[in-house]
């Protein structure tokens, strides 16, 4: 009897392993195959990717890296080797996007990887009704007339930045995107939580540190594809109690803004405001991870981006010039304020350029939770099963011949009005995803434009900066798309 229980146990346990990481997969690459897409590979499990992996100790790499570096050789809708479907057709995503967005959520493997740096009640994780609910409390935080005033503190948290890099008349050399991480992560404290930053100086500095060696462990355990199967990402190995020990900091660090203002008692209407009002109902747990959501996700793309545009300006000088002749144009020496940031056409016109050419975030994905077929009319229609998963590369689309001219080439103009004053015109609403599209698109949208022109117009307008001779600058993929190495640069104050 008992020999029967074992067999009947162990068979129940091999077919369950067998359903989730091989079977089903197999289906979903069957199913998009009879359609009639192009096949990036043969099928390959995730089962057997991760048994292969290990097996040869780690020799074999998986075959996701060669999906960013390719873009063109088998079009823009494709099946990956695990029976994911990859989209990087403008028509189709809006679709996947907007008109039946509610058909999907995100993926249980990206649950795993982000749920220790943005938890999985914070903004960017949960879906559905909670989601919704918790975007029309957040939304007007983001107001314009809201954002005018935030602007105004960034300024000044940038301004007293800038003191403390140019605080003698002599040469100084910084790590850029380490510095405007911490100057970011300084705003979003004071703009949504309302601490000054001057009281948490040594714990910023922690904090972005931290952020940094979590996702580079995230990195380091998928690329051990520790994130397959939830039972994979519980395992203590890999790094795991390391990756928890830096969560358990984080959620330190956001309780004690939540108690301070508590202890307080002070009505803001900010983001923490919004959060602890009884009149929205949030859960401790939810508090605490929007929250958190917005610390990690509201610095670090942004950075990312300043980091990338920093690095044109230091390698392209007619932009740079242009840049600098516009700014001191503008704003004749004096602060920037709201009103004059849509004069500053070419800055914004880099940096939307920037956010083409170096994506923050170059790869997203979705999987389906109602069967439905997507396309356009006069298109193939194509049949999307309950539990797929779709993905596109944003990097790809964004340097696609189909929807940008000279797509390799930088070329800021592309974003400038015309002589009749008309902004241009995307070949798709889906063919520019820095800040996704629909429903779920970043929440923060409105404000990163600004927030970037504002801080890239102080530094340009009181600081000579140029690259550090002699270094590597190589983009990599840990969650966002960052100099490995960071950006080292030689700063100076400006003699006017």
């Amino acid at each position: 009897m008992i020999i029967l229980t074992l067999l009947a146990v162990s068979v129940s346990i091999i077919s369950y392993i067998y359903y989730t990481l091989v079977y089903k997969y197999q289906q979903f690459y069957d199913h998009f195959k009879r359609q009639g897409l192009p096949c990036y590979r043969p099928f390959v499990s995730p089962g057997w990717s991760f048994l292969q992996f290990w097996i040869t100790w780690k020799k074999s790499h998986p075959w996701e890296k060669e999906i960013l570096a390719d873009r063109d050789s088998f079009g823009s809708i494709y099946v990956l080797p695990n029976g994911s479907l990859m989209v990087n057709e403008p028509e189709y995503l809006s679709d996947i996007l907007k008109k039946q967005g509610t058909y999907y959520v995100k993926f249980n493997s990206l649950h795993m990887q982000m749920e220790p740096i943005l938890g999985m009640e914070g903004i960017v994780l949960i879906e559905g009704k909670p989601h919704i609910n918790a975007r029309k409390c957040f939304n007007p935080v983001f107001h314009s007339v809201k954002i005018k005033a935030m602007l105004e503190a960034i300024s000044d948290i940038t301004e007293k930045t800038i003191d403390e890099w140019v605080s003698t008349e002599s040469r100084k050399q910084i790590p850029f995107h380490q510095e405007v991480s911490i100057l970011i992560l300084k705003s979003v404290l004071r703009i949504l939580y309302g601490i000054d930053e001057g009281t948490l100086v040594s714990e910023i500095q922690v904090i972005v540190d931290t952020y940094e060696n979590m996702t580079n462990l995230i990195y380091y355990r998928n690329s051990n594809l520790m994130y397959v199967h939830p039972l994979l990402s519980k395992l203590p190995i890999c790094q795991k109690s390391a990756l928890e020990k830096y969560n358990k900091y984080l959620l330190e660090f956001v309780n004690k803004i939540i108690r301070d203002r508590q202890a307080k008692r002070i009505d803001r209407d900010d983001l923490l405001g919004v959060l602890l009002s009884s009149e929205n109902e949030f859960t401790d747990k939810q508090i605490r991870e929007h929250v958190l959501s917005f610390i990690t996700g509201g610095y670090h793309t942004l950075a990312t981006a300043l980091s990338w545009t920093m690095f044109v300006l230091m390698t392209k000088p007619t932009v740079y010039e242009a840049c600098r002749n516009e700014v001191d144009t503008v704003l004749s020496g004096k602060e920037p304020i709201y009103d004059q940031l849509d004069k500053l056409e070419i800055l914004n016109a880099v940096f939307h350029e920037v956010l083409r050419m170096y994506t923050p975030v170059p790869l997203f994905g979705r999987e389906c939770i109602q069967e439905h077929f997507i396309g356009p009319y006069g298109r193939q229609k194509i049949h999307i099963p309950r539990g797929a998963t779709i993905v596109w590369n944003t990097n790809a689309i964004h340097h696609s011949t189909k929807f940008w001219r000279d797509p390799e080439e930088f070329d800021y103009t592309r974003w400038m009005k015309d002589e009749d004053g008309n902004a241009p015109k995307l070949a798709h609403p889906c063919c520019f995803l820095p800040f996704s599209f629909g429903s779920r698109n970043c929440i923060g949208r409105s404000l990163a434009i600004p927030e970037a022109t504002i801080i890239l117009a102080i530094i340009i307008q009181r600081v000579n900066f140029e690259m550090v001779p002699g270094q590597e600058i190589i983009p990599v993929i840990h969650l966002t798309m960052k100099p490995k190495y960071d950006i080292y640069m030689d700063i100076s104050k400006r003699s006017n």
